[in-house]
């Protein structure tokens, strides 16, 4: 797998489980690979993807919540935890207790043009500073949520934010696709194949 990964230009390779600050630095440290892709001009932030093939069970959810909250506490980055998985029928209160939080779909269906205050209206802020945009609460609803949709928000948070952490699908979709054409750092979970 490391073979495989250098002939792909990948610039390190980090094993998990792994110490918080490990994490951290390695994201936060210059590409030494002089192949890799350079972020067009105007666009600052860091698009940090969490993948596994697997849909349960490989704790990706908990690592890319605990990125982001780490890039909040620990180095005061302005981050942004995008979850981008399937949706699943489930109900979400805000932290006030008010009204559900918005998802990504409710951003982009929308009326009008996504822009950094639009974005930014759409968000939930955690106690600990991490602002949180939740999957779709319904299946129909992610259907809505398109390649081309997806490819914009993620453009606009590249310019509102220090590091868009993205919590992925398992599966291939359009927009899964998109959301991995943009990212600056991949972490994919490998599930172990040995029985006991």
């Amino acid at each position: 797998m490391l073979e495989q990964a250098l002939d792909a230009d990948v610039s390190d390779l980090l094993l998990l489980p792994q110490l918080t600050h490990n994490v951290v630095f390695a994201i936060r440290k210059p590409p030494t690979c002089g192949g890799r892709r350079r972020r067009p001009p105007g666009r600052t932030g860091r698009v940090l993807t969490v993948f596994s093939l697997r849909r349960v069970g490989t704790g990706k959810t908990v690592v890319a919540t605990n990125l982001a909250a780490a890039l909040v506490k620990r180095e005061g980055r302005r981050t942004l935890l995008l979850d981008s998985r399937p949706a699943v029928r489930r109900r979400r209160n805000s932290g006030s207790g008010s009204s559900r939080e918005k998802t990504i779909y409710d951003l982009v269906v929308a009326p009008g043009e996504l822009d950094s205050e639009k974005l930014a209206g759409y968000v939930t802020q955690h106690a600990s500073g991490l602002d949180v945009l939740p999957a779709p609460l319904r299946p129909e609803d992610a259907e809505l949520v398109t390649k081309a949709r997806l490819t914009s928000l993620i453009e606009v948070a590249r310019g509102s934010y220090e590091f868009i952490v993205v919590d992925t699908s398992p599966f291939f979709s359009r927009p899964m696709l998109a959301t991995l054409d943009r990212t600056d750092e991949l972490f994919v979970f490998a599930a172990s194949t040995c029985r006991h």
